[in-house]
């Protein structure tokens, strides 16, 4: 378990800390995107987050969560993910669901965040056992899928898991992927995740946000 004060020794390694009256949680600025430097990262509540070309990495004021106590599942989407025919795969094909991800439209945005470096660097996370990817088939055709970070304790238990992207091709199919993401949360022992942002998809889920020290407790917490 960490405690305070090596949460914060490790934001002064990083060179991390919050800029005086910034309204959006930023901490930092470039440096390099490697494995170790992404999983320390994560592991005191920073992510990266590039815009315009540079390499932005964030902790906000106001940090979105998804407590599983709250979920929210309305009767009729149940429904239609239980009796849905398609099949749900867990780390098979991170490569293909990234690259989906890149290139989904989202509302309000122009771009993507998710530029080549980070594609490169996620998928050398990936192969460290740091990423979970949660993936959505019709058949031989990858039709959704979910991915994040997990942060890990010394014995490779969950500590929390940070939602990055989901993409869903077919109706409803990001969804179907939020709700299997979280009934394997739920099966690790894990009581909530990190959203980030709360989007349109995760607050129909029950996603809201609390602050940055609240959000920073729950990581020492665990």
């Amino acid at each position: 378990m960490m405690n305070t004060q090596q949460l914060m020794d490790i934001w002064q390694k990083n060179q991390w800390g919050l800029y005086e009256n910034d309204t959006h949680g930023v901490v930092g600025f470039g440096g390099p995107l490697t494995t170790e430097r992404l999983v320390e990262a994560y592991s005191v509540g920073v992510f990266p987050w590039p815009q315009n070309n540079e390499l932005i990495w964030f902790c906000p004021n106001e940090r979105g969560v998804l407590f599983f106590n709250e979920l929210k599942i309305h009767k009729r989407l149940q429904r239609k993910y239980k009796n849905s025919n398609y099949t749900y795969k867990l780390n098979t094909s991170f490569s293909q669901v990234i690259q989906e991800c890149a290139k989904a439209p989202r509302r309000g945005q122009s771009g993507t965040w998710i530029t080549s470096e980070m594609l490169n660097a996620y998928e050398k996370l990936f192969e460290r056992g740091h990423i979970l990817c949660f993936e959505c088939w019709k058949g031989d055709e990858l039709v959704g899928g979910l991915y994040g970070v997990v942060t890990l304790s010394k014995k490779k238990k969950i500590t929390y898991f940070s939602g990055e992207s989901v993409f869903g091709s077919q109706s409803d199919v990001s969804k179907f992927c939020l709700i299997k993401c979280i009934e394997h949360l739920q099966s690790e022992g894990c009581q909530w995740m990190d959203i980030q942002m709360v989007t349109k998809l995760t607050e129909d889920f029950g996603g809201r946000y609390i602050s940055r020290p609240r959000f920073l407790s729950l990581i020492i917490e665990n």
